[in-house]
């Protein structure tokens, strides 16, 4: 969690080959990830694709607010970031958090709604 909040790639590789598991929440209250803190930070492309390409990575897991990675990565205006989880296969564009709401709903800048459009997201709806 740290190695990927400091955006420390080398910490990264050395914990996933040491077998440390990247669905592992950070605590009991928010319930993040790994990813949902690399994907709230400045664009880290390595620390990303490292950990998006760890085979029991679940790139759609929520945390205590229902949001995503994407959500989140989306939510920062991240394009960089929303593209690579975007090209992940397990992606699920249209999850809907604890309000109803797609990452499409959280996307800010043009950019980055236009790749969430690209890739089929929809608006969700307020429960």
């Amino acid at each position: 969690m740290l190695a990927a909040y400091g955006g420390h790639p080398e910490v990264v590789r050395l914990l996933l080959e040491k077998g440390a598991d990247v669905n592992v929440a950070m605590d009991v209250r928010d319930r993040a990830t790994a990813l949902m803190v690399a994907a709230s930070m400045i664009y880290n492309g390595e620390v990303l694709k490292l950990l998006l390409e760890n085979g029991s990575i679940d790139v759609n897991v929520a945390g205590s607010d229902g949001q995503t990675a994407l959500m989140y990565a989306a939510g920062w205006k991240e394009w960089e970031t929303v593209s690579l989880l975007l090209a992940h296969p397990q992606i699920d564009v249209n999850k809907t958090d604890s309000a109803g709401l797609t990452a499409l709903d959280h996307a800010k800048g043009s950019q980055v709604k236009k790749l969430l459009k690209d890739a089929g997201a929809k608006k969700g709806r307020a429960l």
